[in-house]
């Protein structure tokens, strides 16, 4: 009987094994992704105006009473940021690179900002530093626990929305 059971397997095995291996088939089930990619170099093409715009006129904030910042020891190296696109389309990760290196000028930091889901997969395979997120989801915080074997440390960048005059 057992040998009927591994013989009845392997046909459904041997046939998935040809389905997927026939190139004319992979084409059929690939999606087209050109869309996609068209839809991508649009939103590219829109916001790129917008990245300079001022939205904020009249707004000072007294930052004053705030301790001076002094860096305790100097570092150096390569910082990398992934994630959250945002940050790229307005000003604001250029105002914390410059932030940052005017303290520490031994560091260079690195942006790869296309979207946020690709912050925590950065920080799971170690391939950068910070992780520009929106939210972890349950699933992004379990996998990153069981592969570290202690709690992600989340800190909210900001929250809000922006008229970007779309």
């Amino acid at each position: 009987m057992k040998s009927q059971t591994v013989r009845s397997l392997c046909i459904p095995a041997a046939l998935f094994a040809a389905v997927v291996a026939s190139p004319a088939l992979r084409a059929q089930a690939q999606p087209d992704n050109a869309a996609g990619v068209y839809m991508q170099s649009k939103r590219a093409d829109h916001m790129a105006p917008l990245r300079h715009k001022v939205y904020y006129t009249g707004l000072e904030f007294d930052l004053a009473q705030l301790p001076h910042y002094k860096p305790e020891k100097k570092v150096s190296g390569t910082l990398k940021v992934w994630g959250l696109n945002y940050l790229g389309d307005c000003m604001l990760a250029d105002y914390w690179k410059e932030g940052f290196e005017k303290y520490q000028p031994g560091v260079t930091v690195e942006y790869r900002l296309p979207v946020a889901m690709l912050a925590t997969s950065g920080l799971c395979t170690g391939t950068c530093d910070i992780g520009a997120n929106r939210r972890v989801t349950f699933t992004e915080l379990l996998q990153f626990e069981r592969i570290f074997n202690y709690d992600m440390f989340e800190v909210p960048l900001a929250s809000g929305g922006l008229d970007s005059g779309s």
